[in-house]
This record gives C-alpha cells, structure tokens and sequence, in this order.
C-alpha cells in the first residue's frame, strides 16, 4: 500500500519559529521531526511506501530522509509551482499511473485512529476520508454527514467555538475513479473545495469514517506547541 503525503506548502503561520524547514520538517524534539513521527504511523499500520508531494524547501525533505532512514521506501515529486491539494494530487496521478487505492494525507496533522481497518475496505466511489470529533471547531472547516455517513457538503470556517466534526486530511482514494478530472497547470486546485464537491454534484457517495480520538494539526504556533508537549500521547500505540 502506497501512501502519498501532501508536503508543498508555505507553512506561513508557524514560519515566525519554524523559519529554517518546511512544516512537516517541524521538530517535535532533539531529534524527531513531525513527519518522522508520521511515517512512522504509517509503517505500523501496514504501509509500504512513501511518497512526499513537496514544493516550499523541497531540497530539505531530500536531505532529511538522506540522512534518516526509516525503514519505508521514500521518494519525492517536487512542483514547480504551487497547485493546491487537488493540483498536487492530480499531478502525482499522471506522473505515478496509480491503478490501485492508496493513502492521501496532509503533511502537518495527526490522528492515531485504526488506519489498518479503515483500509481494509476500499472506497467504491472515488474515495473516502476520515472526520474527528472536536469540542472546538472555530479553527477549521466542519463536514457535515446524512444518517449513513455519507459526506453532504463542507463548511466553511466559521469563529464558533462549538463541537462538531473535522476533515482529518486522511483519504483513501480509487484512483481509477479520477481519471475524469483533467489538470489545468495554470490553476490552483483543491481537494476539498474543487474536488470533493464536482464528484458529490455528479452523484457520487463518498463514505466518511468518524473517529473519536484526538485530532492534531500542527499550523499554528499553538497547535505545534501543543504537539510538541503531548506527541508522547497522542502516538501511542
């Protein structure tokens, strides 16, 4: 099983500390960094190979993983430019001719959930993805599900702090079912915001899985501290 790592991004809010690395490259102490403690998720859940979609500092993840090895194939697709979540995924399509269901996460979150199991059914549509419960999303979108959960529609940010539920930026995708959608090098695409809604609008199901453990992104100055003074307990296994 191959799993593809959104990695490309500017980081811009956590730059005013993290201001050498790209995000994901964020240490989490001495001498782990977060997408160390990814990966290392990843193998304990089965995968086998790793593939970094990298824009913003490409050459750092190169010398990193020259010098650490984890035990996983890892390899890179720089962008010459920044597509977005969508951009990126599309690209990786064409450069990887993937026929089997894979693994898409975003580089700067964590959920310790039961990756295996979600994986063991692949989607029957085009994909699905995972959503945590969270007592505060003021932060972030919320996804909203029918009786089945069946994904109905995104929302966007809104500055409420109430519960609701998450994109936790973990997919399995069939790509076999994307092979529809054509890449436009001189647009930026998205994922959830170009993507997901043209493939509900055409009538496809997409199954979301609801997790209840703690979801962690590492954006803010204040999430990655957080991260840093829990990772212990948010990876255990």
């Amino acid at each position: 099983m191959k799993a593809l790592i959104l990695a490309g991004g500017f980081g811009t809010r956590l730059q005013s500390i993290v201001a050498d690395r790209p995000k994901p490259l964020a240490l989490v102490n001495d001498e782990k960094t977060f997408l160390d403690l990814q990966i290392q998720f990843l193998i304990q859940n089965g995968i086998t190979e790793v593939i970094l979609l990298t824009h913003y500092m490409h050459e750092k993840f190169v010398e990193h993983f020259s010098k650490h090895k984890p035990g996983i194939s890892i390899s890179f697709i720089r962008e010459a430019k920044p597509l977005g979540t969508g951009g990126s995924l599309l690209t990786a399509l064409q450069k990887l001719s993937l026929t089997e269901p894979f693994l898409l996460l975003n580089g700067d979150s964590f959920l310790n959930f039961d990756l295996a199991g979600f994986l063991k059914t692949p989607p029957k549509s085009s994909l699905s993805f995972v959503v945590s419960k969270m007592p505060d999303t003021s932060r972030f979108g919320t996804v909203t599900l029918n009786a089945a959960q069946e994904l109905i529609s995104f929302k966007e940010k809104e500055a409420l702090h109430q519960e609701g539920l998450v994109n936790a930026g973990i997919y399995f995708i069939n790509p076999i079912q994307l092979t529809k959608f054509t890449f436009a090098t001189e647009h930026k695409i998205s994922l959830e915001t170009d993507i997901i809604p043209t493939l509900l609008h055409q009538g496809e199901l997409i199954k979301v899985s609801v997790c209840n453990h703690e979801f962690v992104d590492i954006g803010t100055p204040e999430s990655y501290d957080y991260f840093r003074k829990n990772f212990q307990k948010l990876t255990k296994n």
